[in-house]
């Protein structure tokens, strides 16, 4: 996908998941949705803002954001809203194969740790 038309995002949830999953993440902590960074940001600035006594300027910041959710929006509604039927699924693209593949060993570690652990816990006999 070599476009910045957005009409080219239509199904792009269903075509390429963690792709679209991705993108939708970033754009929502964009935005300041919990449980992302962003949140995190927004809330410490709104707060350093009301606290320094600059109410002008939390409302100038929340105009922003409620403008730039509206681009946002605009981003993610063609990718999960709209179907496109022509478009089949399709590979993810080998740069968001690698994070997984790099991390699969230690999660397949981590689960027999688990299972382990659970095997060794006696059961209580009351």
């Amino acid at each position: 996908m070599k476009s910045d038309d957005v009409a080219q995002f239509v199904g792009l949830g269903r075509c390429l998941p963690l792709t679209a999953s991705v993108l939708a993440i970033c754009l929502l902590s964009l935005a300041g949705f919990p449980p992302f960074g962003g949140f995190i940001g927004k809330i410490y600035l709104f707060g350093t803002a009301l606290a320094a006594g600059l109410t002008w300027l939390a409302v100038v910041m929340l105009v922003n954001v409620a403008m730039s959710l509206f681009y946002y929006v605009r981003v993610l509604e063609p990718m999960y809203l709209r179907l496109a039927a022509e478009k089949p699924l399709q590979n993810e693209p080998v740069e968001a194969q690698v994070p997984g593949q790099i991390t699969q060993p230690w999660h397949q570690w981590h689960e027999e740790q688990q299972e382990e652990g659970e095997r060794q816990v006696p059961e209580d006999e009351s």
